[in-house]
């Protein structure tokens, strides 16, 4: 099924709700829920509308930002050139996250002192 990220921890980012451990596979169902609750209609494509509209909005690199969003580079020989660390993208996800929490008037997470690492499974 190919590689699949998953945090260093036991916890998934976005847990299946059906299975315990295992990491969300599909999320309409997760969608459709959030949509009875809130009354708000959304699509998968306007989160990620929304998720590259922040994103280049606090001037994310257009190639980082195109891996956040596994968009093809094509013919685009300089991105075969560039390598975007886990590291860079997991910042980038972030500043997005802490974006949208300021933007409902949330407080901004408290820093820790280790980041989760990611590992490669397969």
């Amino acid at each position: 099924m190919g590689d699949i990220l998953h945090s260093g921890g036991k916890e998934q980012v976005f847990p299946s709700p059906t299975k315990v451990g295992a990491p969300i596979s599909d999320i309409r169902e997760s969608i459709k829920q959030v949509i009875k609750q809130s009354g708000v209609e959304f699509t998968e494509h306007d989160l990620r509308r929304s998720f590259e509209t922040i994103a280049e909005s606090l001037d994310i690199s257009y190639y980082t930002l195109k891996r956040l969003l596994n968009h093809k580079t094509g013919s685009d020989l300089t991105a075969g050139y560039i390598v975007t660390s886990a590291e860079r993208m997991r910042d980038a996800s972030q500043n997005v996250a802490d974006s949208l929490a300021a933007s409902m008037g949330m407080p901004a997470p408290k820093p820790t002192n280790s980041k989760a690492k990611l590992r490669r499974v397969q």
